[in-house]
């Protein structure tokens, strides 16, 4: 393979990787920076703070294990970013209970949603994701060993 193929393929990698994290969350990073978007963005709260670094996060995530597909990296950023969810989501969410004070007519009136349950079903998909990704880091290594030792069988 020359040069000029190499940085071809590199460039369609690249392409590609940008494609799939503009898919992935991108677009809502780009409507994000859109002055008409901020209008509607109110006084923010931790999670309005923490949204853009976070978007950003996962969206350059996304990107990086699209580009180094073919390789154990997807596999170990993909539960890297498993893990995270699973932090993210119970720091986020006070551990599954939201509490809001609203004034209703002038009266004082504090709303607690519990979802619990729907944040441990999330976690539980996310433990899944996980596995899923250590145990195919694990079979793309076994294939690697075994086509390696095919090859120097063959010699």
């Amino acid at each position: 393979m020359d040069k000029g193929e190499t940085v071809e393929k590199l460039f369609r990698r690249v392409v590609r990787a940008l494609l799939w994290s503009l898919l992935m969350g991108g677009e809502i990073l780009l409507l994000y920076f859109l002055p008409s978007f901020r209008l509607y963005v109110t006084s923010p709260s931790p999670i309005e703070d923490a949204f853009l670094p976070l978007l950003s996060l996962f969206v350059v995530i996304e990107f990086l294990i699209r580009l180094t597909e073919g390789t154990v990296i997807p596999y170990i950023l993909s539960s890297a970013r498993a893990s995270i969810m699973i932090y993210l989501l119970y720091q986020l969410t006070g551990g599954g209970v939201y509490t809001s004070s609203l004034v209703v007519r002038g009266v004082p009136v504090e709303v607690t949603f519990q979802f619990r349950s729907v944040l441990d079903a999330f976690t539980l998909l996310l433990l899944l994701d996980l596995s899923k990704n250590v145990l195919g880091a694990i079979s793309f290594l076994h294939e690697k060993v075994e086509e390696q030792l095919k090859t120097e069988a063959s010699f």
